[in-house]
């Protein structure tokens, strides 16, 4: 749903009262204060989106268009993936378990685990902070080139776990660390956002007559590059970075078409086709690593319990 000012219980006070309640977890990252989707409650929030815009996007006014569509399409991206792709399902399965457990809708006391494991679901989609880090003040020059790296998870109580996360390492032009951001749910369902968002403004933009479409399209390509080459924001880019790099696609619009994709059938893939493939996998054609030695074995073993394990957040 979307929620405007105004809209609830008094003069925006729903609002004022929802964006308390869910903001700590809710939304995925800080950035998200033009617009966010909560995954509590599964809303839409248009924060940067007045009345009146609707009234002036009705005019179909291109500055307009601009700012209010791509958004509203990268929020309800979300607001698809979390209700209608397999893992979404999933998702709605936990949400409705963890609030019916609510002793005042009918839940006992052997049901309140559920609104706990729904808890730990949701703010398990973005893992904590100290998993990414930014190099400050770096030089953010192009090209970029990134390393993966695999380690361990901390579990609840502090311990290290044997869930074991994946990182990515950017580096600038001269070979400087610029970030390390982990690969989490989190960068698959905003891979998934951003593509939506990045091709709806191109849609937008090559609606224009050639004139002011060569303008808007210079504007636009610069806009885009500038937002995939920030380090501080990696975990919006990161699915299209290690797609891109592996597939030598040097067209931002093809990379993030792509991506969308990929990330659309791994958020519809069945857990036992997931099994399936893994066994499937040669880890010594992809790591270059003699068939049968123990680093091949244990990265076999390493990568699927990966999988698996990120599958199943």
């Amino acid at each position: 749903m979307i929620l405007r000012e105004g809209e609830g219980e008094g003069e925006g006070e729903g609002v004022e009262m929802l964006k308390r309640d869910v903001d700590p977890f809710g939304r995925l990252l800080e950035l998200d204060v033009l617009g966010s989707f909560d995954f509590f409650t599964n809303s839409v929030c248009l924060n940067n989106i007045t009345p009146q815009d609707f009234e002036i996007l009705k005019n179909g006014e291109f500055s307009m268009q601009l700012k209010v569509v791509p958004l509203a399409v990268h929020e309800y991206t979300h607001f698809l993936d979390a209700t209608s792709s397999l893992w979404g399902l999933r998702h709605l399965v936990k949400m409705n378990k963890g609030y019916l457990s609510n002793n005042k809708l009918g839940g006992e006391e052997v049901d309140f685990y559920w609104a706990k494991e729904f808890l730990d679901h949701v703010k398990s989609l973005r893992l904590p902070d100290y998993y990414t880090l930014i190099q400050s003040g770096a030089d953010s020059s192009r090209p970029w080139t990134f390393d993966i790296s695999i380690g361990s998870q901390f579990d609840q109580r502090g311990k290290v776990s044997d869930k074991p996360v994946l990182f990515s390492w950017f580096k600038n032009g001269y070979g400087q660390p610029l970030a390390r951001s982990p690969l989490s749910m989190v960068s698959l369902l905003e891979a998934s956002a951003m593509s939506q968002e990045l091709l709806t403004e191109l849609g937008i933009v090559n609606s224009l007559d050639a004139d002011a479409k060569v303008v808007e399209m210079h504007r636009l390509q610069e806009k885009s590059l500038s937002f995939l080459y920030n380090h501080h924001v990696t975990e919006y880019t990161v699915c299209v970075h290690i797609l891109a790099n592996h597939l030598q696609c040097s067209d931002i619009y093809t990379a993030f078409r792509l991506v969308s994709v990929v990330v659309r059938v791994v958020l519809n893939f069945p857990l036992s086709l997931f099994v399936q493939v893994l066994d499937a996998v040669n880890v010594e054609e992809i790591f270059g690593i003699p068939r049968g030695t123990l680093l091949e074995i244990v990265l076999g073993r390493v990568l699927k319990t990966m999988i698996l394990v990120f599958y199943t957040i």
